[in-house]
């Protein structure tokens, strides 16, 4: 009977893991990062510095690789109101540095499947101003 009850307790807790994550909006487990550079940098872009806390590489899905940018917003900017509008206009300077420098291009990623390169997305994470958080991330599919 006791091992009938473990047995009934494994499948359920099983079973809730799996509803959890199918469900929309409810919480993903990490990509997987590779070659981190989790060493600040300060990047000009049209004069203006932006600080970036650190880059890495994810795998996306089938043969995609997401290369993100970690930057804290600036003190002041209204955090509870970062759309997607507001999101790209603070991150597109950074992706165009890093488009520009060939930021994205540092490390030799492996494809995931077969032997053609993988697609390199590009993202930036825009942090609370502490560094603490992810508020909001703006991707942009490679080539756009």
């Amino acid at each position: 009977m006791a091992t009938f009850i473990r047995s009934l307790a494994i499948v359920s807790t099983a079973l809730a893991l799996t509803l959890t994550l199918a469900v929309p909006g409810c919480r993903k487990t990490a990509a997987p990062r590779m070659e981190e550079n989790a060493v600040p940098e300060s990047w000009v872009v049209d004069d203006a510095a932006y600080r970036v806390t650190s880059s890495h590489y994810e795998y996306g899905p089938d043969n995609v690789v997401v290369y993100v940018i970690r930057y804290p917003v600036p003190k002041g900017t209204s955090e509870q109101n970062l759309d997607k509008d507001g999101a790209g206009i603070l991150a597109w300077p950074l992706i165009k540095y890093a488009y520009n420098n060939k930021m994205y291009a540092r490390a030799k990623i492996p494809p995931r499947k077969g032997s053609t390169p993988p697609q390199i997305n590009m993202a930036v994470d825009l942090l609370s101003s502490d560094g603490q958080r992810v508020l909001f991330r703006h991707e942009v599919p490679a080539g756009k």
